[in-house]
């Protein structure tokens, strides 16, 4: 089974989704790709998203995910600043100067950019998403649904 989720980084959901993702593949293999989707346009933490991109190019979105969600939720902080996500991707294992440079350098702003024009396009208004491939394409909207499709298809 594959997934393309779609969270939105300042929804309480997609990190309850997260968590039970992480979970989930300490004991399934799972095929994950992930999107972030700013739905309300909240430009303030675009960096947190082209972070994202960013770590999907070194296979370590779920946990660069975790961390910034558990950043936000857990221990309150600016999900908006350079320095919260350069220590989340350092708490993954990675180097943050490596981080901070392709942020600093705009290299994810166009897919950024091109993701979300893509995703408005979908007229999904929901926080969290997911399109679900086992034999068909489906798409399964909110939290407790995406986690229904998923243990249904074990």
């Amino acid at each position: 089974m594959k997934i393309k989720l779609v969270i939105d980084f300042l929804a309480e959901e997609s990190y309850e989704l997260i968590k039970y993702l992480m979970e989930y593949q300490k004991n399934n293999e799972i095929d994950l790709e992930l999107h972030g989707y700013d739905l309300n346009e909240k430009n303030e933490i675009n960096k947190a998203y082209y972070g994202l991109y960013f770590a999907s190019k070194y296979g370590v979105a779920l946990a660069y995910v975790n961390e910034i969600l558990k950043a936000k939720f857990e221990d309150m902080q600016d999900i908006g600043s350079l320095d919260v996500l350069a220590n989340a991707y350092e708490r993954i294992g990675f180097d943050r100067n490596d981080f901070i440079d392709a942020i600093m350098d705009g290299d994810y702003v166009e897919m950024f950019q091109y993701r979300q024009a893509s995703l408005k396009k979908e007229e999904t208004q929901n926080e969290c998403f997911a399109y679900i491939y086992d034999t068909d394409k489906k798409i399964v909207i909110g939290k407790d649904d995406i986690i229904k499709e998923i243990e249904n298809n074990k």
